[in-house]
């Protein structure tokens, strides 16, 4: 199994058999990654399946997403729709792609857009097959599975690092030793933190008990399903 989380410069990825062998390693290309892992269950916490016209609230993953976290619904961004992920360095050129593809004029998120590089390596690689093996995730999600329900502090306090650490601890997932094929990337401890969430959902998913936002699937106009597991 694999988490992925994004980092600067490319990716973190938690990998192991089980919470007490897990290393992590940086990595600047997502293809890499699963080329390295062709039969591993990957849990990524990035948007698979965008919509081709902006809507009130996004995908039905993002907008359910958010109704599960009550006082943290903002750590759920709505995914770009995929024609604003033809201008990454351009956020008004973006935020018009945006608005010119929706009937109620919905635009992006400045968060949204810092984000459109690796959404669209994403999207790029993506098909309906690799999505048998390949699921999006979000940490947040995920730790409130853990918890049985929304956390009590923000993921970069103190309070909200320390937290996290204690749940994936309790759930046998613990502080990975670094991989020897890390290639160095500087990343933050919350994105450690998020790949190891995303590991512990992975497996969730190889156990066949992780369950899917929302339960039936959507579908974007290149057949993959819009969900997010936890």
């Amino acid at each position: 199994m694999i988490g992925i989380d994004g980092c600067k410069g490319g990716w973190i990825a938690v990998a192991g058999d089980d919470g007490r062998a897990l290393a992590y390693r940086t990595c600047a290309s997502l293809q890499q990654l699963l080329d390295e892992s062709p039969d591993d269950v990957v849990g990524i916490d990035m948007p698979i399946g965008l919509l081709d016209a902006g809507r009130r609230g996004g995908r039905t993953a993002d907008a359910e997403a958010r109704r599960l976290l009550p006082g943290f619904a903002a750590s759920i961004f709505s995914a770009p729709v995929r024609p604003a992920l033809d201008h990454p360095h351009d956020y008004r050129a973006a935020h018009a792609a945006s608005v010119a593809s929706s009937s109620d004029g919905v635009g992006l998120s400045r968060q949204s857009h810092a984000l459109t590089r690796k959404i669209a390596e994403v999207d790029t690689l993506m098909t309906p097959a690799l999505q048998s093996r390949v699921r999006e995730v979000h940490p947040e999600l995920s730790f409130a599975e853990m918890n049985g329900g929304p956390l009590s502090h923000r993921k970069r306090s103190g309070a909200g690092f320390f937290e996290r650490l204690r749940l994936l601890e309790a759930c046998g997932v613990f502080v990975p030793e670094r991989s020897a094929a890390d290639e160095g990337l500087r990343f933050a401890v919350d994105d450690l933190l998020d790949a190891m969430a995303a590991w512990w959902t992975a497996r969730r998913i190889a156990e066949g008990v992780a369950e899917a936002v929302p339960a039936e699937a959507e579908y974007d106009s290149r057949g993959l399903a819009m969900q997010v597991w936890r």
